[in-house]
């Protein structure tokens, strides 16, 4: 994702949504994690 970055508030803006997409990512990739934990604690029972 790429923004136009010109004035302060789209600076700040950018900033927040590459922090965002980076976050997105990590916490897709967790949700995984734990779903995986969770069918198998399931399947236990």
């Amino acid at each position: 994702m790429t923004c136009p970055c010109s004035n302060e508030l789209s600076k700040k803006f950018c900033n927040c949504a590459k922090t965002f997409e980076k976050f997105l990512i990590v916490n897709k990739f967790l949700s995984e994690k734990m779903r995986n934990q969770f069918d198998r604690m399931n399947s236990t029972k």
